[in-house]
């Protein structure tokens, strides 16, 4: 089985400028997280070995990011709200979150202010078309009793004994019919007779 291609480390002077960016923005809260304390020379000049090794390992972390600089750059924009520098783990997450701009949508199109009321008028119309053809919310109490008749009944009785007018004036009608014919619905309209 083959190996899958090892991607080549981000280049040197990204990583710096990560580092040099988050030196910025953290001091040495940023720097002290990395440093060792033992030091190795190159080329002449010293270097602690922490710090080598962690932008060794930045660099390599975020080679999958080296043809997308512009999620780099919104990883470091996120860090300015941190109040403690991230770790790695954390700074790719942030790299991965960071969304490029798609292709911009076009702007609103300009429409007068004629063609504006023209549809308005017509959305209002078509409102009320709708409203008007929507059904009786209280038909189910104003038709026929279905076959089983005791929640029907309770309903109408209730909502008479609640004082709609609606309802006792239907219950009123079912008396009359003999379509119910129970004493609570007689003593509630009644009642609701009486009172007024």
């Amino acid at each position: 089985m083959n190996a899958p291609l090892k991607r080549p480390p981000l280049p040197d002077s990204w990583v710096e400028r990560i580092f040099d960016r988050m030196q910025g923005l953290y001091g040495s809260l940023w720097l002290d997280r990395w440093r060792s304390g033992e030091t190795i020379e190159q080329n002449g000049l010293r270097f602690d070995r922490g710090l080598l090794l962690a932008k060794a390992t930045w660099g390599e972390e975020l080679a999958g990011f080296a043809d997308q600089p512009e999620r780099i750059s919104r990883a470091l924009e996120g860090c300015r709200h941190r109040t403690l520098p991230p770790t790695l783990p954390e700074f790719l997450d942030l790299a991965r979150q960071a969304h490029v701009d798609g292709p911009k949508a076009l702007p609103a199109p300009a429409v007068p202010p004629e063609v504006a009321k023209a549809r308005a008028s017509e959305m209002e119309r078509a409102a009320r078309k709708i409203a008007a053809k929507l059904p009786d919310p209280i038909a189910w109490a104003n038709g026929e009793p279905p076959r089983i008749r005791g929640p029907w009944e309770a309903a109408i009785i209730e909502l008479a004994e609640a004082g709609d007018p609606r309802f006792v004036a239907i219950l009123r009608e079912h008396i009359a019919k003999g379509a119910i014919r129970s004493e609570r619905a007689r003593a509630v309209f009644e009642g609701v007779c009486d009172a007024n």
